[in-house]
């Protein structure tokens, strides 16, 4: 379902365990914040953590589900700052761009649950991702999940899979990917998914709308 709004457009689609939107920001004049609600079941919380995302509760404390830290990239390919809170019982996304950045912006989250994690990348991007080593965490720092030494897409890539399997994890499993993949004959603009619960497992095919075609 696409919802036009004032300078923006949300499009919202199934996936196997739930629904994906993607928020298009059409220039420096549109909304910054967007608002979705969040229906919980009875004593259940939402949480925004330290690391951006959030996580939901039962009313004995276990995490029911969870929401990576959303992200937002202008047409230039640049990361625009973006977070989440909550206000009125709503789940509300703020997007500070502004005139410098190239439109349109897309933001939103790309790992699902299908029922393990899946990232949704591009053959090209899966081949630079392919093409890291080890070395390139060697003198750098963590911040969260934030790597000092990878900035831009590719920063931001490493960034939601340490969300969703941790920073060791997730150092392990870009070694993974760099040995099965690196080399691959993959289609630069085709959308890949990778299993982040065995990165090793051979790639899905993804719609394009999960790699925003």
């Amino acid at each position: 379902m696409t919802t036009a709004l004032s300078g923006a457009t949300t499009t919202t689609y199934s996936t196997p365990h739930g629904s994906q939107t993607l928020i298009t920001v059409e220039s420096d004049k549109s909304p910054r914040d967007y608002r979705f609600p969040l229906a919980l079941s009875a004593g259940s919380t939402a949480k925004v953590e330290a690391d951006g995302s959030v996580l939901i509760r039962d009313i004995e404390g276990r995490v029911t589900s969870a929401i990576v830290a959303p992200w937002a990239f202008d047409a230039a390919g640049k990361p625009v700052p973006t977070t989440f809170r909550f206000e009125d019982g709503a789940l509300v996304q703020r997007i500070d761009f502004n005139s410098s950045n190239a439109f349109p912006l897309t933001a939103d989250p790309s790992v699902q649950w299908v029922p393990w994690p899946v990232l949704a990348i591009t053959g090209a991007e899966l081949q630079v991702l392919a093409g890291l080593t080890a070395a390139v965490f060697v003198g750098g720092t963590w911040a969260g999940c934030t790597f000092s030494k990878l900035t831009g897409w590719i920063g931001q890539v490493v960034s939601q899979i340490c969300v969703v399997i941790g920073v060791g994890r997730a150092v392990s499993a870009i070694g993974i990917i760099s040995g099965a993949f690196k080399g691959a004959s993959l289609v630069a603009t085709k959308c890949y998914g990778i299993n982040l619960a065995k990165p090793s497992a051979p790639l899905r095919d993804m719609p394009g709308r999960d790699c925003g075609f």
